[in-house]
């Protein structure tokens, strides 16, 4: 019983491996290389331009008020930031570096 488990597998193991030369490629090796990632376009949408600027301009004067030791009201824009511009591009762009600035002002405020 266990010699002919033994000589199945040996005759699905050959076969498999006939199938895979005579059929070419592997199915994961077919797939596309992965496409480019999305570029960044002005938006042709007036609101959708207003809030990027809105986005850009808060996140311009949190981090004027960083540099001046302002850590309250640095905090109160980057909430801002983060709640209503989470959606825009400068928020996407500047991420890791807005929530480094957020988590600076909170050790900040905690000692």
């Amino acid at each position: 019983m266990p010699d002919t488990i033994r000589f199945r597998r040996a005759w699905t193991a050959l076969f498999l491996g006939v199938a895979v030369l005579l059929g070419g490629q592997t199915p994961g090796m077919t797939q596309d290389p992965p496409k480019d990632p999305p570029t960044k376009k002005k938006p042709s949408d007036p609101k959708q331009a207003e809030r990027e600027n809105k986005a850009q301009a808060l996140l311009d004067a949190a981090l004027g008020l960083e540099k001046d030791n302002k850590l309250t009201e640095a905090q109160a824009k980057l909430r801002e930031l983060r709640s209503r511009f989470r959606g825009t591009w400068v928020y996407l762009d500047h991420m890791i570096e807005i929530n480094a600035i957020g988590l600076k002002l909170a050790v900040a405020a905690l000692q």
